[in-house]
């Protein structure tokens, strides 16, 4: 997502994407990565994501597309926690 947002040429935007992969760490923004790319693994990556970092809205998103039996009794709560984040209603939607 923050590539995408990098894509945009928009200052204001680039502004945001900057501070948001400052307010992060590492870790999270590997395992984000990983689960934003091409690949296997990615319910596992989901999940240890979701560990380190319970509101991130890339492991909510992930659990929600790839464990949807185990996650969709958390949907509701996880779109109001991640505030329509893109990522988690981009999983909804696909549901």
């Amino acid at each position: 997502m923050t590539d995408a947002v990098r894509a945009l040429g928009c200052p204001r935007a680039d502004a945001g994407r900057h501070a948001s992969v400052q307010h992060t760490t590492k870790t999270v923004r590997d395992f984000s990565a990983i689960l934003s790319g091409v690949g296997s693994n990615h319910l596992k990556y989901a999940r240890v994501l979701h560990q380190i970092s319970p509101s991130s809205p890339f492991a909510m998103a992930g659990l929600l597309e790839y464990d949807w039996d185990r996650s969709k009794g958390d949907a509701a709560s996880w779109r109001e926690k991640s505030k329509d984040a893109p990522a988690v209603l981009g999983a909804l939607g696909k549901r």
